[in-house]
């Protein structure tokens, strides 16, 4: 039983449709889910209150620094976020107009 091809093809299947359901980078995971709660937040937050935000919303984050991964994403992705010095990160979207 153990060894025959059907024992070990069930296990497989579920592998690789867990593998293929998670093709989303951590990066784009989190970079989406930032902008989401900044829309619901209207309004610039560091990247600690983003950090802790995301992680209760189930968001895996990596590393021992999370903060600073999280940081590190939201400063890569210049089309989506802006970092105000003592404000935090926004949207840059909110710069046509929304006023934050």
């Amino acid at each position: 039983m153990f060894g025959s091809k059907a024992y070990v093809a069930a296990p497989m299947q579920s592998v690789r449709k867990r593998a293929a359901l998670s093709t989303e980078t951590e990066s784009a995971r989190v970079v989406k889910a930032a902008a989401d709660f900044l829309r619901q937040r209207k309004g610039r937050c560091t990247s600690s209150t983003i950090t802790s935000a995301l992680s209760q919303s189930g968001v895996e984050i990596g590393g021992t620094n999370k903060s600073s991964r999280v940081s590190a994403y939201l400063s890569a992705a210049k089309g989506t976020f802006d970092n105000v010095r003592g404000e935090g990160y926004g949207l840059k979207e909110w710069h046509n107009g929304a006023g934050h």
